[in-house]
């Protein structure tokens, strides 16, 4: 219905259609917001909330990095108290690029998984989503969360970073990038947690 209405703007009947698809990718209690269709020149054509004015900027930051005929995530935005970020994938025809179906996705994670992680690694651990930057954190459940001041490499230890966060907490972390999306994901522990059980070996051996 997509790339009928594409090949052929002006159909109304084509538009509904096309319209109605896209009104299956937003269901209740999913992360999609939003589902729009834009031309391969950067023209909003359609999408499921007309009220709204089109995020230009964010959609045409997304379209410059796709490549192909593959999927792509952009980066995170606030907006009031929630995070967002587009995605979306070419319409295509043979090796010709019609246009763009997108997707603007609300941040929203899952309070099971650090659940879990935290029965394996200890009750002190924390996930975040960070943005590429860095300029955007959110717990793993979703909600928005401060980023930390700036960060530095352990010595010998290249893989983790240590920060303070806003109460001169210091904390170590452990970022790891998504694949084919413009964020990581972040694993911290306090500092003095890390140090807990050499501190509790070193006090026995000391008593002894």
């Amino acid at each position: 219905a997509v790339l009928a209405f594409v090949l052929a703007p002006t159909d109304s009947a084509r538009a509904r259609e096309a319209r109605r698809a896209l009104e299956q990718l937003t269901p209740p209690r999913d992360s999609v917001t939003i589902a729009e269709l834009w031309s391969a020149a950067g023209s909003r054509l359609l999408t499921t909330a007309p009220h709204l004015s089109p995020e230009t900027g964010e959609v045409l930051a997304l379209v410059a990095r796709m490549r192909g005929d593959s999927a792509r995530f952009g980066r995170f935005y606030r907006s009031r108290d929630s995070t967002f970020f587009w995605s979306g994938a070419p319409v295509r025809q043979g090796t010709a690029t019609l246009g763009y179906v997108l997707e603007r996705r609300k941040l929203a994670g899952d309070s099971v998984a650090e659940r879990r992680t935290r029965d394996i690694v200890g009750s002190n651990v924390r996930l975040y989503f960070a943005s590429e930057r860095g300029e955007f954190w959110n717990a793993i459940t979703g909600a928005p969360a401060a980023a930390p001041s700036s960060s530095d490499t352990l010595a010998g230890a290249p893989d983790l970073v240590s920060y303070l966060r806003e109460d001169r907490e210091r904390f170590i972390a452990r970022r790891e990038p998504v694949l084919g999306a413009s964020l990581s994901l972040v694993v911290e522990l306090p500092y003095s947690a890390v140090l807990d059980r050499p501190a509790a070996f070193l006090r026995r051996n000391g008593v002894v």
